[in-house]
């Protein structure tokens, strides 16, 4: 994923100002963007597919699937999304307790209901094994296709 600025700023801007604990108008302004809110971000995001698992081995997103609580690991998993901007707030705790609100907004926006998490695989050891986007490059040490950056 590429962190962007912009995403960043978004995240930053609307969750600093207000310690917001629900999800943002964002996904309404810009709909290709889809956001994640939660205390302990990232560790607690993506320990949902350690706690609840994903029921569908053919790594389909279904009703079923997300309705497990996995949804916030779906959409850092989630395979079209290539940028990623995340804001935090400090000081946001009430009677003494000091709570960190950690927001990620991704684009594209994943979790659409019937389709693939991600694109299930080998890692790549070439560029012509990097299917999703067109002229990705593969990063055969880390066994990752690159989008490349327009």
């Amino acid at each position: 994923l590429l962190f962007k600025y912009y995403a960043s700023f978004s995240s930053f801007n609307h969750f600093t100002q207000c310690c917001a604990t629900s999800h943002s108008s964002c996904s309404k302004r810009y709909p290709s963007i889809a956001e994640d809110l939660v205390v302990d971000a990232g560790r607690a995001w993506w320990a949902e597919l350690a706690e609840y698992g994903i029921s569908n081995a053919d790594n389909i997103l279904t009703r079923e699937v997300f309705n497990e609580g996995v949804g916030h690991f779906t959409q850092m998993a989630w395979g079209p999304t290539t940028k990623i901007g995340c804001g935090i707030a400090t000081n946001c705790g009430k009677k003494g307790r000091n709570v960190i609100i950690v927001v990620c907004q991704y684009l594209e926006a994943g979790n659409y209901i019937d389709e693939p998490i991600y694109e299930l695989g080998k890692p790549c050891m070439n560029d012509i094994e990097c299917t999703t986007f067109k002229n990705s490059t593969c990063s055969a040490a880390d066994g990752l296709c690159i989008k490349p950056e327009h």
